[in-house]
């Protein structure tokens, strides 16, 4: 996933060519899923050096849409508020994710000693979060036309 992190910056150029911050991240969120899950199918169907390739390659993907992901969130936190609030907004934005990340690690540890198959709670989680990205992005374009409109 470090490595893959050298692939963020074409990552972003291609997310945000015609979107804004927001909607780009939580595309890049549904797509982090979709690795997840392609992870989980590779780890269920395939084994030995076949599966150590695809993981390689899901790794890259995974990592260079992480980084893509944190990069476009910052700075839509940055944009959220006007020019002068770009401080309070990135510190509101990182108090929530401080708040949030042990709950993610205790959830992930609940989910793993309830399990036996990590395909499948991979699987899980890769749905979880495209559903929790789709949601964001319509929530967003909502609010988007309810002010363009209103």
């Amino acid at each position: 996933m470090g490595i893959g992190e050298m692939f963020s910056p074409l990552i972003l150029r291609v997310l945000s060519a015609r979107r804004d911050e927001f909607p780009a991240a939580t595309i890049s969120v549904a797509l982090a899923g979709s690795a997840l899950i392609v992870f989980g199918v590779t780890s269920l169907l395939l084994s030995g050096v076949p599966e150590l390739a695809a993981w390689v390659v899901i790794g890259l993907a995974l990592g260079a849409l992480n980084y893509a992901t944190k990069s476009l969130a910052i700075g839509a936190a940055a944009e959220s508020r006007g020019p002068g609030e770009a401080t309070r907004s990135l510190a509101s934005c990182m108090l929530v994710v401080g708040l949030l990340a042990p709950v993610g690690v205790i959830g992930w540890s609940l989910l793993i000693s309830g399990f036996w198959t990590v395909g499948f709670l991979l699987l899980g989680c890769g749905c979880g979060t495209i559903l929790v990205g789709l949601f964001l992005n319509r929530n967003h374009y909502a609010r988007a036309t309810r002010a363009f409109s209103g």
